[in-house]
């Protein structure tokens, strides 16, 4: 079995109750959850509790990295539904053999998207998401004036745009570190049309938990339509 872990917070309890309920009957994956206790209010696109949520998510990153030693790990964002157990169980089994670094690709662009990480727990990607968080959190503690120059001395940007994973984009492409992508042929990007080959869908570019939630019920009823002998 697969290990998988995702991170939630009362901030998204509802998108929390229905991605435990979706993968509750799974055999080949073991979903461990990870709550994390965000005290900054309601979190909003680019406001200061989305950064602080964000920046609590790549600590408990590096926490189960940190646990989980020598192995591959998991990681979810919980707007996402596995469609096809088996095959991404397969799939992931596959990539393991010759990658250390999986994750879902940003759309069409040559950068990965944190929502679907395949990792080996190993020094390279531990000291990644370490720097990572340790970057953000420097970023978070500085009145806004001084917050690109602080990137800028740092890692050479001059906005975090997606926060945690402008950073791990760029470190990856600093430090030279192989990341193989999940194609938009195995993965349904957010409102992009489904496929039969997907293997899951993450509900990317959606306002709140219940936009998210109605976009995965309705890619879930088209994907069961197309191809119901690999649906969950």
């Amino acid at each position: 079995m697969i290990q998988a872990h995702y991170i939630w917070s009362d901030n998204v309890a509802r998108l929390h109750r229905n991605f435990s309920k979706f993968h509750g009957g799974f055999s080949k994956f073991v979903f461990n959850a990870h709550k994390i206790e965000d005290k900054h209010g309601e979190t909003a696109f680019g406001n200061e509790g989305w950064f602080y949520s964000l920046l609590l998510k790549t600590k408990k990153v590096v926490q189960i990295l940190e646990q989980n030693r020598g192995k591959h790990c998991l990681i979810l964002d919980i707007d996402i539904y596995i469609y096809n157990e088996v095959g991404l169980f397969q799939f992931l089994l596959e990539r393991a053999e010759h990658s250390s670094f999986t994750a879902m690709q940003e759309d069409t662009r040559n950068e990965l998207n944190g929502g679907f990480l395949w990792i080996r727990s190993n020094e390279v990607n531990r000291k990644l998401f370490k720097d990572t968080s340790r970057i953000l959190q420097g970023y978070i503690k500085l009145p806004s004036p001084l917050r690109q120059i602080y990137l800028l001395y740092k890692v050479g940007l001059t906005k975090l745009l997606l926060a945690d994973q402008t950073l791990l984009n760029q470190l990856v492409m600093k430090r030279k570190i192989k990341v193989d992508f999940i194609s938009t042929k195995y993965c349904c990007w957010g409102k992009n049309q489904v496929e039969a080959s997907h293997l899951f869908h993450h509900a990317v570019c959606t306002k709140n938990e219940k936009e998210k939630i109605d976009l995965l019920t309705h890619h879930l009823q088209k994907f069961r339509h197309i191809n119901p002998q690999n649906s969950q």
